[in-house]
């Protein structure tokens, strides 16, 4: 509780710290939720905000909050903060890997690293950042052969984790190995493994965020998600990590979205003409047009998809019935979210991890474990690992239970400068 409270007391401070650096935010809104806006739009509601039975007792406000810049902004954030670092006098050591932590041998304080690192204005040099651009981009859709291979690079103070090691996955958290990894091919936990090395303790490392964002398009999260057996498990309304998370960990990775035609057809024209980003539109649009299954009633729609007929369709009939507004909705969702699904045919759309059309992100949570005071990494007695600070992805921190989108950033930036304060002063 105490740095959940830090946290919040010290976010201006920090968004303040971040402008100062160079970095802009805005404050214009999308007029509805999405998983993200549009250029123009920079404030915007992408969790539970707006979801009645989340709410508590102060007025919702938008917490989605992405820097001024072009598309995928985060590059504009990374490139005004390498600036800044290096106009700081900073040295920066690219295309290095850390192999090792080098420590003190009568106190066994961690004084250095040994890293190995590429020539520069070399031609393989050149070619492996070529190559580096190329995994990144592309690694999620190569042959699951490639998992045996394991990258060396490390960034100890914002490794995402360990969803690129394929070993550290399938031995923390298998249930997500068929999930769409969201991390750079630096992300293959070295800061962790590194941390072990000497004696770190390390936590929580079955945790793994999972995203199924069904908004936009808008239409979607009026339909009904049924788990394999054609029951209704959660409010369709709420953030996609919370959906993500009800699919993969409780409802063995199966999921289906089930919709009448005429919400079918309201999707596709969002999908067509909604001013969404292709990596909303596109796949939604692909899945409704050649992925999804079809029948003339909901009792053969059971069937299509391998569920129980009169599961999913005691499941419809009560969906409906609160549509109509003739009893409560069983998990909470709001009324001007609800839609009776009548007119056939009726579809299904796969909402499963591993679903190539419809891929499910995820990543990795957990890392070191760290003296929430000042950063420093701890040992498995909880004792301070002198000269060792972990932040960021490596560290436990804010998200490492549970992931809502934006922490990655806002706990790096406070995590990172509490460990950099702590380590100045030592």
């Amino acid at each position: 509780p105490a740095t959940l409270e830090r946290f919040c007391r010290d976010s201006v401070a920090n968004l303040e710290w971040l402008e100062a650096q160079g970095a802009r935010f805005g404050a214009t809104m999308p007029q509805h939720k999405t998983s993200y806006p549009r250029d123009g739009e920079y404030l915007y509601h992408s969790g539970n905000e707006l979801v009645p039975a989340c709410r508590g007792e102060w007025e919702p406000a938008a917490r989605g909050h992405r820097t001024v810049g072009s598309g995928q902004s985060g590059a504009a954030l990374y490139a005004v903060l390498r600036a800044a670092t290096l106009r700081a006098g900073a040295h920066a050591l690219t295309q290095a890997a850390v192999r090792r932590l080098v420590r003190e041998r009568a106190s066994g304080r961690v004084i250095g690293v040994e890293a190995w690192a590429l020539p520069d204005g070399d031609a393989r040099t050149r070619r492996h950042a070529q190559l580096q651009r190329w995994i990144t981009r592309w690694r999620n859709l190569l042959p699951r052969r490639v998992e045996a291979w394991r990258a060396e690079a490390a960034r100890i103070e914002r490794d995402a984790a360990r969803v690129h090691n394929a070993q550290m996955l399938a031995e923390h958290a298998p249930q997500a190995r068929d999930g769409w990894r969201i991390g750079t091919a630096g992300c293959d936990g070295s800061g962790i493994r590194l941390g072990l090395s000497v004696g770190a303790q390390a936590g929580r490392l079955a945790n793994v965020s999972a995203w199924r964002f069904i908004v936009p398009p808008s239409a979607w999260p009026k339909a009904m998600v049924v788990n394999a057996r054609g029951e209704r498990f959660c409010n369709e309304e709420v953030y996609g990590a919370r959906l993500g998370h009800e699919i993969v960990e409780r409802q063995g990775g199966r999921a289906w979205l089930v919709m009448d035609a005429r919400l079918r057809r309201a999707a596709i024209r969002q999908c067509l003409f909604g001013g969404l980003w292709a990596f909303q539109a596109l796949p939604a649009l692909a899945m409704m047009l050649f992925g999804a299954q079809r029948a003339s009633s909901i009792a053969a729609l059971a069937t299509r998809i391998g569920a129980q007929p009169m599961q999913l369709v005691r499941h419809w009939e009560a969906y409906n019935a609160a549509a109509r507004g003739e009893r409560n909705d069983e998990f909470g969702k709001s009324r001007g979210m609800r839609q009776v699904l009548q007119h056939a045919p009726f579809y299904a759309v796969s909402l499963s991890i591993g679903e190539p059309m419809l891929p499910l992100p995820i990543l990795t949570l957990g890392g070191l474990c760290v003296n929430e005071d000042d950063g420093h990494v701890l040992d498995a007695q909880g004792r301070d690992i002198a000269g060792l600070f972990a932040a960021g992805r490596t560290a436990i921190g804010l998200p490492s239970s549970h992931y809502v989108s934006g922490l990655s950033l806002a706990d790096c930036v406070f995590s990172g400068r509490r460990a950099a304060r702590a380590a100045a002063a030592a």
